[in-house]
Order: structure tokens, then C-alpha cells, then sequence
């Protein structure tokens, strides 16, 4: 974690730049720009067809990739990349890609429970779809996590997130929105024709987390007509109460370079303030920004994280606080529009909630995680668990991947406990 002067700045800095990181602070990660994309044979980055009036139904599906199956879940069964239909923010019918991997295992009767993964931060770049490429060596902790869950006997249903190899910018960090393309995912999947049980619980990791939150939150009304049986959540690492961050930049604050050390920290920044700046375009934020405050929004929207582990050609001596130029409170009725778009929600959980969080995680420190809301999702009736891990010791340095590592077998008693 980067150190600020002043606890007002490190909480901004915590909030803003951390936990929304897919990979969090991990050394050499191969540049995934350097990667052609593998669609599959389902290249949907412009796709222009029709889309269904109703979320959840399949446009179209292939074989996933016997590459990225091989490199990712070896030990697996059947493997499909598919387009459905699902929501976009304020673009009702839009469209995302998803996966859906099937455990080696003969199904039992009933067909495979179901687990939504919810993915961390990736980027707002097409290309960064993590459907369309095998992980990186750096992201293999993701694989061993996933292959737990497939051994377990879960098929994993896994969302790219509408706007990320699609057309449009994903509403990145919105949970109404991220929670929508969960529970779309999850609808569509079982129309493929796989021995699917209709019991589903969602784990999301990161900017996941707070998908998985959101799905949660929706689970009991959106698309209930699809018959399916949500039996829960779990929150790992996932960020809470960024509106009441952003705010408080401006001019002069963040005093940190963009083109070193601080990247893909800045990064983050840069891809909330994005997908901001395309998703509410009537906020005018590029007015509020400087020449270089919008070359690294543009950055951000071209590059995926996994890109950034080295200096940013362009950037040069350049501090985050140099971005703007005007602080983002004198936004009309910012602090309305941002508790709309950022909020996360602590209502309408009607199955139990797990939040996981890890007490040294430099990513995402307590209070910009969703520990923060479990009282007041406990005060509305929530049957919420909270798992908080020390980790000293369990790599100190990444408390943020450490979390999702050290909570696997957790995670599987509490599904298991819940009757998945």
C-alpha cells in the first residue's frame, strides 16, 4: 500500500485505487496485450445482431477454446463460451459473454450444482475478456481456485461482464448492474442443454465481490420466473463505499507518478473515472479533468491490468493530483449520482452471506470493504457470516490474493452448509 500524508488522503487513496485489482500486487505478470485474445470462434467485440427482449437467453454458443482448456482447467469436463443477453446500465438490451465449465465427474441426479464466479478487475478493454484467454502465470492462483470448486462437483458459471468483449463500456463496479450479468449468466447457461441442478450460489472476488453482492441483493426478484434455487453469497475482498471517496479528489491530491511504481494502483483510478466518464456521460467529467487526466482515462480503456507491471510510455513525471482541475465535488449533485451508481446494497438478502475479509490486505483495507456494511445488512435481516482473516504470515505483502487462497476451504463449508 502506497503511504499518504494524512488519514483523509489514505482512506481516499484505500477506497479509490484498491480492491478492485484482479491480480493484486504480484511481481513479472506477463503483459496480456502480448496475448491475442481467443474468442473461441465467438469474437463478439462488435457484434451487432439481434439481442432478445428478455436477460438471460442465449444468442449464441461454442466449445471453449481446447487451448485455454488445457491451460486452465486441465482436470475439467465440457467447456462452452457463450453471448446472452443481459443488461448494460441504462442499455436494457445488451449483451456479455460468459463460460461455463463442467466438472471430469459424472453428474449426480439432478444435474451439477451451480457456482457463478464473479471475476476481479481485468480492464474495460475488450480484449481483457477473461473468457478469451488462458490465464497468466501470475493469475494461476485463480485456476487452482476454480479447479477446487470443479473437483468439489460445482459446474462454474463465470460472466465476462456485459461491455468486456462486447459492445459498450462495462459499468465497472456497479452492482446492480454486475449483478444482473451474474444472474443472466447463470439463467442462459442452463439453457444449453447441460445437466445443470437449478441450486446456485455466486463467489466473487474483488470488483467480484462486489458483483456477488449484487446478485445477492437481486437474487430474489430478477429473474425469479427462470425457476432456479439461490442458495447464497460470498464476498471476498470486495469494495464498499467508493461514492464517498471520489469526491474528495482534486487538484494537488495523490502526489504519486503515474508512469512507475504506483501504475496499476493508478490504474484503478483511472478505470473507475472511465467507466464514469462513458457510463454518465451528462457529468461532464472530462471538463474536470487536465489533458493527462484524460490520456490515462484513455489509458485505461485500452489497456488491461496485467499490462501495467512497468513504466507507462507518456506519463513521465506526471502525479495522479495532476489529473484534475477542479476537485470532482463541485459536480452538480455528485453525491447523489455516485451513492446511484457506486453503492453497495445491504437490503433484500434472502439467503445467507458470506464475507470474507483479510485483516492485512493492502489492496483493500477493512474499511473500504464490505465488512464495513454488515451491520446494516444484519440490521435488515441478513443472515450474514463474516470470515476475517489474520493472514500474518500468509503473504504479508498480497493480504488481497491471500484472502481468496486462504479461504477455499472455508468457502466450501459454508456452500456445502447451505445446501449447494
Amino acid at each position: 500500500m502506497i503511504a499518504m500524508r494524512g488519514r483523509a488522503g489514505s482512506a481516499i487513496l484505500a477506497l479509490l485505487i484498491s480492491g478492485t485489482t484482479f491480480t493484486g500486487a504480484v511481481a513479472a505478470a506477463q503483459p496480456i496485450s502480448t496475448v491475442f485474445p481467443d474468442w473461441s470462434g465467438l469474437d463478439a467485440r462488435d457484434y451487432s445482431g439481434d439481442i432478445p427482449r428478455d436477460s438471460g437467453r442465449v444468442i449464441r454458443s461454442v466449445p471453449l477454446s481446447s487451448a485455454i482448456m488445457r491451460a486452465d482447467y486441465p482436470n475439467a469436463g465440457q467447456g462452452i463460451r457463450y453471448l446472452y443477453s443481459t443488461p448494460n446500465g441504462a442499455v436494457h438490451r445488451a449483451a456479455s459473454t460468459a463460460t461455463v465449465i463442467l466438472p471430469a465427474a459424472a453428474p449426480p441426479p439432478g444435474g451439477y450444482p451451480v457456482l457463478a464466479w464473479a471475476h476481479g478487475t481485468a480492464g474495460l478493454f475488450d480484449d481483457c475478456a477473461p473468457s478469451a484467454a488462458a490465464m497468466r502465470p501470475n493469475l494461476a492462483f485463480l485456476a487452482d481456485f476454480l479447479d477446487r470448486f470443479l473437483d468439489a462437483g460445482y459446474a462454474v458459471v463465470a460472466t465476462d461482464y456485459a461491455g468486456l468483449g462486447t459492445p459498450g463500456t462495462p459499468n465497472y463496479l456497479n452492482t446492480t448492474t454486475e449483478g444482473q450479468n451474474v444472474i443472466d449468466s447463470v439463467v442462459a447457461a442452463h439453457a444449453l442443454g447441460l445437466p445443470l441442478s437449478g441450486r446456485w450460489a455466486v463467489v466473487g472476488f474483488s470488483q467480484g465481490g462486489g458483483a456477488a453482492i449484487g446478485a445477492g441483493h437481486l437474487a430474489s426478484t430478477y429473474r425469479r420466473d427462470a425457476g432456479l434455487a439461490f442458495k447464497g453469497t460470498v464476498s471476498v475482498a470486495g469494495p464498499a463505499n467508493i461514492e464517498y471517496a471520489l469526491p474528495a479528489l482534486g487538484p494537488g491530491m495523490l502526489p504519486f507518478p503515474l508512469d512507475v511504481i504506483n501504475a496499476r494502483n493508478n490504474y484503478d483510478l483511472g478505470e473507475t473515472l472511465a467507466a464514469l466518464r462513458d457510463t454518465q456521460p451528462d457529468l461532464n467529467l472530462n471538463t474536470y479533468l487536465t489533458d493527462a487526466g484524460r490520456r490515462w482515462l484513455d489509458k485505461a480503456e485500452t489497456t488491461c491490468i496485467t499490462s501495467l507491471d512497468g513504466p507507462v510510455d507518456g506519463f513521465t513525471g506526471i502525479v495522479t493530483g495532476a489529473m484534475f482541475t477542479k476537485p470532482l465535488a463541485t459536480i452538480p449533485g455528485v453525491v447523489d449520482r455516485l451513492r446511484a451508481y457506486f453503492s453497495s446494497p445491504t437490503t433484500g438478502f434472502t439467503a445467507p452471506v458470506l464475507i470474507v475479509q483479510g485483516a492485512v490486505d493492502t489492496d483493500l483495507p477493512v474499511y473500504g470493504s464490505n465488512l464495513m456494511n454488515v451491520p446494516a445488512m444484519r440490521a435488515n435481516g441478513a443472515d450474514v457470516r463474516v470470515l476475517f482473516l489474520p493472514q500474518f504470515g500468509v503473504q504479508p505483502t498480497n493480504g488481497h490474493q491471500a484472502a481468496l487462497q486462504s479461504s477455499t476451504d472455508d468457502i466450501l463449508r459454508f456452500l456445502a452448509g447451505i445446501g449447494l
